[in-house]
């Protein structure tokens, strides 16, 4: 039985239950000494520890082979640097290094970290001590842990070798080794930051590599001597491009055989025909086209739009190139009869011309001058019955005067010449000459034919035709309209026996616009005639914008049909559009869809595309000139378009013609224009179409006109902060004020626009 007195547990040797029954008497510092005397010395500190004997309790968990406990202990109580020895001897690093933090000594703290493979806090810390080279140390030894995790696709932990890796290459660079801060920054796609860090340490081929990842070739101009001998052909040629030496780089391109890159640098180096044939030797018959039209080599640009299968474009350079039968073939495949014919007929093909010409059905748009123009073949083949059958056919108004009535007078007086009706061939000729007394070769013939019928006069001969049978006279005609001015006209209104007026359209400065009935074609017009007020120059611009409209020939520009004088004035048909113009998406209260944007814009630049290619410039290209029909949108009023070889002299000297707020800084310094003035113009619809405002906005024209020439465009960023860059920077680019700066053309534009994306970048 076990003793119940300490001293009975003494004296029987029993240490560990006196101990315990000191314990129990309360009497903790007899239990500390027995639990000692039996070797228990874990138990007999812990009760020193509840005594608060600090010193013997650590002293006893140190005999006891537990460093940590002590050394948790001393820190329990405020003694880190006391603690840091025994926590570090029983494994607890980061506890240790955290003691010596407390105590200001973050390199020892830094060790410890290192110790516990906390390499994070140990670069840390060994960064803080000023200990480099430590701290890189244990960065690289973090990195190494982590790319474990980011190959088996931790992303986070990806991301974090990431942000560690830079943060070491900077350190890097801080001690002078660039050339490891180069390669982390390369490695982790910072190629301007590891340029600048292989230029320091000298190492110039890879410097102008990392230039041109970072696009920024031209910083690698200086380095090319240093360099040149270790350079890849193809970085060495990209870099003396944006050196300007584009010519040594495209025979380093050729050398190498990138043969894209060479045209590229030949077009640079302005050697246009050049680089047009490098593009026809790859296969891009597109480019080279464009380059054989500029240097104004049709044929071969011919060749080039015929292979990419851009027929229409073919045939406009065989036209200039006066290849005219292959210029048929391309119109041909262009679904293009009428041009096709004209083509073959000033070619050696006439009998195609004749064949084409006869398969135009009557309801196709151009029968009228395929007729005529068929007649004129079979004229000069000498089948002039036939001829004057066709002429008649195409039922032409007798008090007619526009081109095409002109050459149907001038037509049909050629078939009665060639019949020796004189007194009809007399009485075509007298019509033409009083309204156009130098159309084509008139004068002549009519001299001719007066000889021929005073010559027959003389000979007594028998009485010739009345010269008024000729076809142009229509023997139900009223008496000629009445002159009537434009703001007048009222529905019901009969111009020239043939447009019956159903109301207006619109109106502008100097014109207005009716919706008429032609009652020989059965089908609605439209028809612009001059306000009285105007006349003179303002007729000539009329007339003008007839010329200019009747060339141009595309779905995207409006169809102007013919010029008809009136009494009082003249007024032009035209093709009658339904639907609004493009302000009602521009002032609308809704965002306009990036996809419907680009969709108005590619078919702008379309329609001004066949308008340049004629060299046609707009100059008022603004949204009341662009009608969205159900179909397709049309551009229309070329009223005051520029065009090589006809007469401008329509406006007084320091005159500028146009709309302040749709116009180009040169036009409205009154320099010459190109086709760079209409992109401008473009640049001002995109953004009104993206912001759903004009960017120059003022009370007054002349502040307008301030702006247009001085001010930046507002940031559409502001306006529309999830619009995606691409296209702040293509609007940024066709509202340069310098026009230099502007795209080059159409074709260049649309290739911008085509790569555009259509979703909108998320809100900021």
């Amino acid at each position: 039985m076990a003793p119940n007195s300490p001293f009975l547990a003494r004296l029987g040797g029993d240490l560990v239950r006196a101990g315990d029954l000191y314990y129990e008497r309360g009497q903790l510092a007899k239990a500390a000494e027995m639990y000692t005397r039996a070797g228990r010395r874990h138990q007999a500190a812990g009760v020193w520890e509840a005594l608060g004997e600090l010193d013997k309790a650590v002293q006893l968990y140190l005999e006891d082979g537990q460093p940590r406990r002590a050394g948790e202990l001393l820190t329990e109580a405020g003694q880190n640097k006391a603690a840091i020895p025994h926590l570090e001897a029983g494994g607890a690093f980061v506890r240790a290094a955290e003691c010596a933090l407390k105590i200001k000594q973050p390199a020892r703290a830094a060790r410890l970290f290192a110790r516990a493979r906390e390499w994070e806090r140990a670069a840390q810390h060994f960064e803080e001590a000023g200990e480099l080279e430590q701290a890189l140390q244990a960065m690289a030894r973090l990195s190494q842990r982590l790319q474990g995790d980011a190959e088996a696709g931790d992303g986070e932990a990806r991301e974090q070798q990431r942000r560690v890796d830079l943060r070491r290459a900077e350190r890097l660079a801080k001690v002078g080794d660039y050339r490891e801060a180069a390669i982390l920054f390369r490695q982790w796609q910072q190629p301007a930051r590891a340029a600048d860090m292989f230029t320091r340490a000298g190492d110039a081929a890879a410097a102008v590599h990392a230039w041109v990842e970072a696009n920024q070739p031209e910083r690698a101009v200086p380095l090319l001597d240093a360099a040149q001998g270790d350079l890849e052909i193809t970085i060495h040629g990209q870099v003396l491009v944006h050196g300007g030496r584009a010519q040594e780089a495209a025979e380093l391109f050729v050398q190498a055989g990138d043969i894209p890159r060479a045209a590229e640098a030949l077009e640079k180096a302005g050697q246009g025909l050049k680089a047009a044939e490098l593009w026809r030797q790859v296969g891009e018959p597109d480019r080279a086209a464009i380059l054989f039209s500029r240097d104004e080599r049709w044929s071969e640009a011919g060749e080039m739009y015929e292979a990419a299968g851009h027929h229409r474009s073919a045939a406009d350079a065989y036209t200039r190139a006066e290849l005219h039968d292959r210029a048929g073939s391309c119109f041909h495949r262009a679904d293009e009869p009428l041009k096709a014919a004209t083509a073959y007929a000033r070619g050696e093909q006439r009998d195609r011309a004749i064949e084409l010409l006869q398969e135009v059905p009557e309801d196709h748009p151009e029968f009228l001058q395929a007729s005529q123009l068929l007649a004129r073949l079979l004229i000069i083949d000498g089948n002039y019955n036939g001829a004057l059958h066709l002429l008649a056919r195409t039922g032409q108004d007798p008090h007619a005067t526009g081109a095409r009535a002109l050459e149907q007078m001038y037509w049909e007086g050629r078939a009665y010449e060639g019949l020796e009706e004189w007194r009809k061939a007399e009485g075509c000729y007298q019509r033409l000459t009083a309204l156009k007394r130098g159309h084509r070769d008139v004068q002549q013939r009519l001299e001719t034919v007066q000889a021929a019928v005073e010559r027959q006069r003389q000979e007594g001969s028998a009485a010739l035709p009345d010269s008024s049978s000729g076809i142009f006279l229509d023997p139900s005609a009223t008496a000629p309209t009445p002159p009537m001015p434009a703001s007048t006209i009222a529905p019901g209104t009969v111009l020239v026996n043939r447009y019956e007026v159903v109301g207006e359209l619109g109106h502008g400065g100097m014109s207005r616009v009716y919706r008429a009935r032609d009652r020989v074609l059965g089908e609605e017009v439209a028809i612009k005639m001059l306000l009285p007020s105007y006349h003179g120059d303002d007729q000539k611009r009329l007339l003008r914008e007839v010329q200019i409209s009747r060339k141009i020939t595309h779905a995207n520009v409006v169809r102007v049909y013919d010029v008809v004088p009136a009494p009082g004035g003249i007024f032009i048909t035209m093709e009658l559009l339904e639907g609004p113009d493009l302000e009602i998406l521009i002032r609308g209260d809704k965002r306009v869809p990036l996809a419907r944007v680009r969709h108005l814009l590619t078919e702008i630049l379309e329609g001004l595309g066949a308008a340049h290619s004629l060299k046609v410039i707009h100059r008022d290209l603004k949204p009341r000139n662009v009608i969205l029909t159900p179909e397709r949108l049309k551009i229309l009023d070329f009223g005051i378009a520029r065009m090589e070889g006809l007469d401008l002299a329509v406006t007084t000297p320091g005159q500028i013609i146009g709309s302040p707020l749709y116009m180009s800084p040169e036009q409205i310094r009154g320099e010459d224009l190109d086709a760079r003035a209409d992109l401008y113009c473009v640049g001002l619809i995109a953004f009104g179409l993206l912001a759903n405002r004009e960017p120059f906005r003022a009370r007054t024209p002349e502040a307008v006109i301030f702006k247009q020439l001085h001010e930046r465009p507002p940031d559409l960023r502001k306006i529309r902060p999830t619009l995606p860059g691409p296209w702040l920077a293509l609007v940024e680019k066709l509202l340069h004020k310098d026009r230099e700066e502007r795209y080059t053309d159409t074709l260049e534009t649309l290739a911008m626009l085509d790569g555009l994306t259509e979703q909108e970048a998320p809100e900021p």
